[in-house]
């Protein structure tokens, strides 16, 4: 059985390692992108089976490359979990789920049981 794949569009590099390795522990296969750019590059490649961006990020911001992954016939059923450094805002929180189809939405620093928690419900077991 293949491994589900993981994409994180995170540009703070000692966050994404530590959240690529969490996630590879559980057992999934996980690819890195350093801007929005480069995350919709990659998602359009591999496919992933999720996405986590950060909100803020370079080249493009979290809100644009959810809405480009959502209007891409091949990737606009991917889950996509965003998250956020910044003040818990609720209007990014409603911005994120209404107006760019994020499923879930995440304040950092969060705790890997609730990422995982979040994954479970979003992610199904296998590979359609």
């Amino acid at each position: 059985m293949k491994k589900r794949k993981i994409l994180i569009i995170e540009d703070y590099k000692d966050f994404q390692e530590a959240l690529k390795v969490q996630l590879e522990n559980d057992g999934f296969d996980v690819i890195t992108a350093d801007d929005g750019y480069e995350g919709y590059e990659a998602a359009k490649q591999q496919r992933p089976d999720l996405i986590i961006t950060d909100v803020v990020i370079p080249a493009v911001d979290g809100f644009h490359v959810s809405r480009l992954l959502k209007s891409d016939m091949y990737l606009k059923n991917t889950p996509i979990i965003m998250m956020s450094g910044l003040k818990k805002d609720k209007a990014d929180t409603e911005r994120a789920i209404n107006t760019c189809a994020a499923d879930a939405y995440l304040f950092k620093p969060f705790k890997h049981q609730e990422l995982s928690k979040i994954i479970e419900q979003l992610m199904p077991k296998k590979r359609s």
